[in-house]
């Protein structure tokens, strides 16, 4: 079964969760590997938000 894919909103979600794990002040390891999911994340909302723009602009 393939995945579904997340919603804008569910990744905004997630990068929150991410952000008050932080937070905790986990061990370096753990903090990198949510720091890299993190950053995964805005990539894949900035892109997203990228082709609203676009489409608003041919809108105009």
């Amino acid at each position: 079964m393939p995945k579904k894919k997340k919603s804008f909103e569910d990744k905004l979600d997630q990068l929150e969760q991410i952000v008050d794990e932080l937070k905790q002040n986990d061990n370096m390891q753990n903090a990198f590997a949510k720091y890299k999911q993190g950053i995964k994340l805005v990539k894949e909302c900035q892109t997203e938000l990228d082709k609203f723009e676009k489409k608003i602009t041919n809108l105009d």
